[in-house]
């Protein structure tokens, strides 16, 4: 579930750059706009919503116990090693 939230969270993190980027452009090209960057934000706001989401009723499941307990694995520890050493080195 950890890796899984982990990679959601990579993944809404870059549309929200995403985002971010094209309203840059549209400054940057004088369109500025606010009903525009209202969207953004909401857009932005509502992806890390989702995620929040997601982790919190996935929590919820395991905690009562409607999902089973999560297992180790070993790729699932090389990815969070490598996360680690790549996110240390960006």
């Amino acid at each position: 579930m950890a890796l899984i939230a982990f990679g959601l969270d990579s993944v809404v993190e870059l549309f929200a750059g995403g985002v971010l980027v094209r309203q840059l452009r549209r400054e940057r090209d004088g369109l500025e706009d606010e009903a525009a960057e209202t969207r953004a934000r909401r857009l932005i706001g509502f992806t890390f919503f989702l995620l929040a989401s997601y982790v919190g009723l996935h929590s919820v499941a395991s905690l009562v116990g409607w999902l089973p307990e999560p297992q180790p694995s070993l790729i699932g520890v090389a990815i969070a090693s490598a996360s680690a050493v790549v996110m240390s080195v960006l």
